[in-house]
Formats: structure tokens, sequence, C-alpha cells
């Protein structure tokens, strides 16, 4: 049986009788050079979200930077070298990396210089909202930051895990910013996701084979490594990198301090 883009199989543990789960979500898909392959399927123009009413016919490529600002100039290349664009939303309470660190910063302004844009992938459990007037006010909040920090205007935001509370906020643009989950997206754009490491609804080899005439794809930078990987172990790559750049700082602080690094 196929669910959200994996393979699934059922049986009983003779022992214990116990439902056992066997799943296979297309790893092979989530590597750089499968990316690159699946961008030259696009046959629409790519277009950033505040163009949708320019075109009868276009791809939004969507990035919510969850876990790598790596990753995510990773894959801004490729598009770049491919002719495409897209928009890259950022995290500004992110646990897996700081807008505010210059490595971090650097990456953005070079995914910036590349032509894409990027956007608000805003997290509203940050905040209490409990009416339109709240959301807009954390909406302007986090939006002046990131215009500030990167001398930009951001066009567009994303909900980042929206539960249903969240998602009835689905008016077009709130604050000047395009709203990613707009009913209008939700009714009338195909949309492929690759969520959690593995394809929601469909593939996205058989999403682009369809031809649709208005698709927003989303994709989240962490999932696409270089080589075949599992979800979790994607994840734990991220963590590591990180790991491996902050002891390595700290190393370097003090031997250019001339201290003692005591270990």
């Amino acid at each position: 049986r196929v669910y959200g883009g994996c393979w699934f199989s059922w049986g009983k543990d003779k022992k214990y009788k116990k439902k056992v789960e066997v799943m296979n979500c297309f790893i092979e898909d989530f590597t750089e050079n499968n990316y690159k392959e699946l961008l030259k399927k696009i046959k629409n123009t790519t277009i950033f979200f505040d163009e949708y009413q320019k075109m009868n016919k276009y791809v939004i490529l969507r990035h919510d930077v969850d876990f790598s600002m790596h990753r995510a100039f990773a894959l801004s290349k490729i598009e770049y070298n491919l002719g495409l664009k897209a928009t890259y939303f950022v995290q500004l309470g992110s646990l897996f990396y700081n807008l505010f660190e210059h490595e971090i910063r650097e990456l953005v302004s070079n995914i910036l210089g590349l032509g894409h844009q990027i956007g608000l992938h805003f997290d509203p459990t940050q905040y209490h909202i409990s009416n339109i007037s709240d959301l807009n006010q954390h909406l302007v909040f986090e939006k002046s930051i990131l215009e500030n920090l990167f001398h930009t205007t951001i066009k567009a935001f994303s909900f980042h895990n929206p539960s249903s509370d969240i998602l009835k906020y689905d008016d077009m643009a709130y604050v000047d910013m395009i709203n990613a989950y707009a009913k209008y997206f939700k009714e009338y754009v195909a949309y492929c996701s690759d969520s959690n490491g593995y394809w929601r609804y469909k593939r996205l080899d058989s999403f682009l084979n369809e031809c649709h005439d208005r698709a927003q794809i989303l994709t989240h930078p962490a999932w696409w490594q270089r080589k075949e990987m599992k979800p979790r172990d994607r994840i734990l790559k991220c963590i590591k990198g990180r790991y491996d750049s902050t002891i390595k700082k700290y190393d370097q602080t003090l031997k250019d301090n001339g201290r003692i690094n005591v270990k």
C-alpha cells in the first residue's frame, strides 16, 4: 500500500503479536544530483510568491529552512546554475542555526546574491496568538528584524508546523507579506512537499510529469544531501556539522588569545 509517498507493509510478530511496519521512503530521491535532474523537468517559469498574478502558468519553488543554512546554500547554487529562482523561508528562532551568527548571515547573503528571495518562516508557537491582531503584531516584529538584518524587503511568509488554529488565517496577505498557506494557493495551485524527509502526497518526479499549470513545490534543504541517507541521519549530520564548527571556533578563539585550552 502507498501512503504519503512511502510503501507500507504490515505483519504480526508471532511471539508478541505486534504490528510491524516496514517503510521505503524513496531515500534514493534525496540527493543533490537527483535534485538537479528533477529541476530539469520544470517546464513553466519559476516565480516568487508576489508574482503569482503576473502569469497563468508557473512554478513556485519554496524552501522552509528548518535545519541547515549550509544545505540551503547548496540547493540555491543548483537552482542558479539551471536559471531558476526560489524563495528561502528562514526562522528567527531556529534551534539549528542562528541568523545573527556571521557565518549564517553570509550564507543567507550569498543566497540573495544568486537572485533568490528570502521569506519569513514564522513559528507561531513562540507567541500567544489568539486573534488576527496578535498575528499581525508578531509578523511585523519578525519581518522588521529580517529586513534590517539582510537589507531586503520580505515579501512572503510561511508558517512553521502550523496547527489548525493557525491555518484558519488563510488570507492572501498579512502586513504586506504573501501568505504561503493562503486559501488561494491551497485551492488553485498544485502542491508537493518533502516534509519529514519523505514525499507528501506524491513523489516530485511523478508530480512534475503531470505538468500542472500552477504548482508550489515545498522542500526542506536538509533532506537533500550529497549521498543517500535516512531522514534522521540527515538531521544528525546537520547537528554534527554545527557541533564541529562551534568547537573549532572555540578552540581557535583560545589559541588566538594565547590562552590554555584545558581538555
